[in-house]
């Protein structure tokens, strides 16, 4: 918007000035999650600002601290890498313009353990008897999905997808 301005003395003396103002959003963080990562897996997140050009933006971390093995591009806002140690980490992101403005915002990565099946045998199964085992993994997000892999169980045997138990009666 643009106006002018005018001083008068006493005496009767003026000065007159134009302006023009641009009146602006202020500096924030429109992020406020972020996705969960997976030990030893490619992560990716960008942080976003808004009432600045992204081009005149500086990030930092001011408190707390990213997973280990990610990264934060202080130009950019984008957060890589692949996180070593699974865990919850809590930090807070700073986003400051070459205006001056800063903007902060609390954040946190949830880092889960790799996926991993950590039963690591199964006992024998006797033709025509009753047979039970459960399967169990360890990491990823629960609820887990179990199926067979391009193989199949003895005739008699089912898995169950929603807990992994090998159950039945073989008949081979």
């Amino acid at each position: 918007s643009s106006f002018d301005v005018t001083v008068t003395t006493t005496q009767e003396q003026s000065a007159t000035r134009s302006y023009r103002l641009t009146v602006v959003d202020p500096l924030a963080i429109s992020t406020t999650s972020l996705p969960d990562g997976t030990e030893q897996e490619i992560y990716s997140a960008t942080l976003v600002a808004t009432g600045a050009a992204p081009s005149s933006l500086t990030w930092t971390i001011t408190s707390g601290t990213l997973p280990p093995g990610l990264t934060l591009n202080a130009a950019t806002g984008g957060i890589g890498g692949s996180p070593t140690v699974s865990g919850t980490y809590n930090f807070t992101a700073q986003v400051a313009s070459v205006s001056g403005s800063r903007a902060s915002q609390p954040l946190s990565i949830v880092v889960v353990q790799f996926l991993s099946i950590t039963t690591l045998s199964l006992g024998e199964a006797t033709q025509g008897k009753s047979y039970s085992a459960t399967l169990s993994a360890a990491g990823g997000r629960s609820p887990y999905t179990w199926s067979l892999s391009g193989s199949s169980l003895p005739a008699g045997l089912q898995l169950n997808p929603a807990t992994g138990q090998i159950a039945g009666t073989s008949s081979v």
